[in-house]
């Protein structure tokens, strides 16, 4: 059996979400650097933070996301003309005589072209024919490290041309510095080879949206028994497919704990709840994960929930006279012994320096406790175990 110690919770509303997490397309053909990782995109209402989780092998080429916010835009990069440096070919998809052309989907024609290598990331204003419009750094950081599980940058809305709400159409994929694409995107599902300097059109791209489709008024965790019952509320629920329910025991590495459908559109509040039935012991995390209907998700903060094992020992007294204390599943702790008659007397002091590890403990008693019943107490500074014993 065990048992709830101690719980945190999120208590916001709106606020417990703010961030969209959007999954490679699954490709490799340059070793699944975003094929194989994702791109998570969050903003504060003026600027936006990108962050890369990189997939399987070195960050040894570049990332650009194309992004359309405004009218206008490009249909292909056949017309662009810049090789000036690694990121604007990479943008370009051209070191001449090479050209690898990206012809985008129906739909989607971008402004804007954010590119990131190792070492910088920033914003660029789309050019036919001419030299793209250098807008800004993105700060990129780390930098110099080609094999980081993370790579964050963050742009202004100005920065990608966004006056108003932060929405907008984006496009990422990821080729060499010399002109050649892979056949990793995010957005799109990509063709089964690599382009490398041949045209390619994709076909699909994303959306990013900053108002989310529901509103969590609330997060939390509580005990019943040995499980965990998790419970959320959520207002002005809009195309949600169903919400994923994610358990870490360590906080970083989390897998899908159970998931609860939506129970569709709605304006009013309402709540939902999840059971873990096979929570760990210590810390156990948790978090949201929102699937919509596009596809999109939206992943809450984390909250802890601690579970301890109640202190439970098994104990008699051996034909030696011995009192014999049977510790397993209990934690490393010391704790104090005491036995008192039918009196309330104490006859018995000592204390148990318990390793950690599963084990038994003998105590000699001596002739000094007569043939009868006493209460058996064995505790720390925050629990206490108490059983009644016989003594032949």
């Amino acid at each position: 059996m065990k048992k709830l110690y101690l719980g945190f919770f999120c208590l916001l509303s709106f606020g417990c979400f703010g961030q969209q997490v959007f999954n490679g397309n699954g490709k490799t053909g340059y070793g699944g650097v975003i094929g194989t990782g994702s791109l998570s995109i969050n903003d504060n209402g003026t600027s936006l933070t990108f962050i890369l989780t990189k997939g399987t092998a070195s960050l040894n080429d570049a990332m650009v996301i194309f992004v359309d916010t405004k009218s206008g835009g490009f249909a292909s990069t056949s017309g662009f003309t810049d090789e000036a440096d690694g990121l604007r070919k990479a943008i370009s998809g051209l070191q001449t005589p090479d050209r690898a052309t990206l012809n985008f989907p129906s739909g989607f024609l971008p402004d804007y072209a954010i590119a990131m290598d190792q070492g910088f990331a920033g914003i660029w204003e789309l050019v036919n024919g001419g030299s793209h419009t250098y807008i800004n750094s993105a700060n990129l950081t780390p930098t110099g490290n080609p094999n980081s599980a993370t790579y964050t940058f963050t742009v202004s809305k100005a920065d990608i041309g966004l006056t108003g709400d932060i929405v907008f159409k984006f496009l990422a994929t990821y080729g060499s510095e010399t002109g050649y694409r892979s056949n990793e995107f995010i957005g799109d599902a990509g063709p089964t080879n690599n382009p490398d300097n041949t045209a390619y059109t994709a076909t699909s791209f994303l959306s990013y949206v900053s108002a989310l489709p529901v509103s969590i008024t609330y997060f939390n965790a509580q005990s019943n028994g040995s499980n965990v019952i998790l419970k959320w509320g959520v207002a002005q629920e809009s195309n949600i497919s169903k919400y994923s329910i994610l358990h870490s025991t360590d906080g970083t590495n989390f897998s899908e704990a159970g998931t609860v459908a939506s129970q569709g559109n709605t304006a009013a509040e309402r709540e939902y709840s999840f059971t873990d039935n096979n929570p760990g012991r210590g810390s156990n995390y948790y978090k949201l994960s929102v699937i919509n209907r596009d596809g999109s998700v939206n992943m809450s903060k984390t909250i802890n929930v601690k579970m301890v094992s109640p202190l439970k020992f098994k104990t008699f007294i051996n034909a030696s006279h011995e009192l014999v204390v049977d510790v397993q599943d209990i934690a490393k702790n010391n704790f104090d012994i005491k036995i008192y008659n039918m009196s309330g007397q104490q006859v018995y002091s000592n204390q148990l320096i318990h390793s950690g590890t599963d084990q038994v403990y003998k105590f000699p008693l001596g002739n000094k406790l007569l043939p009868g019943i006493y209460t058996l107490q064995i505790y720390s500074s925050v629990d206490k175990f108490a059983q009644m014993i016989m003594i032949k």
